[in-house]
């Protein structure tokens, strides 16, 4: 475990958005591997998902806040630069999402550390909420036609 963290810390900064989300994915199911990680290599980690927001569909960005939800030291080395930037990309693929996928952002927003979820996760908790409303209005129109 303790090489996969080491490696885990050498290729972040690499990784691709989905690479950044099935990794911490991974640590948060394996709680070993989790364990095996130092706070640096967790830093490491989290800059990654911070650099690699902008560029995640919703699927990443659900999975990668699950993930936080489930691994206090991870989401405990997220900046507030972090959260803000999980925060706007969740927020920019809200309205484009199907209603099971805000769900999901919702509930893995639900399992966060308290002190992420305020400003901008709390915002974002609005906005899905909104979004979410915009896709059941849109899918009851289509489904009139």
């Amino acid at each position: 475990w303790d090489a996969m963290a080491r490696a885990a810390e050498r290729t972040a900064p690499m990784m691709s958005p989905h690479g950044v989300a099935n990794t911490l994915n991974a640590f948060s199911k394996v709680e070993a591997a989790a364990g095996a990680m130092s706070p640096t290599e967790w830093a490491a980690m989290v800059r990654a998902a911070e650099r690699a927001a902008p560029m995640m569909h919703e699927q990443d960005i659900t999975n990668t806040l699950n993930a936080l939800g489930k691994l206090q030291a991870a989401a405990g080395a997220m900046s507030a630069t972090g959260w803000a930037a999980m925060a706007r990309a969740a927020e920019c693929t809200a309205p484009m999402t199907h209603e099971q996928e805000n769900v999901n952002t919702l509930a893995a927003i639900a399992n966060l550390p308290t002190k992420c979820v305020v400003g901008d996760m709390e915002a974002l908790n609005i906005k899905s909420i909104q979004a979410l409303e915009a896709i059941s209005k849109r899918e009851k129109i289509l489904l009139q036609k």
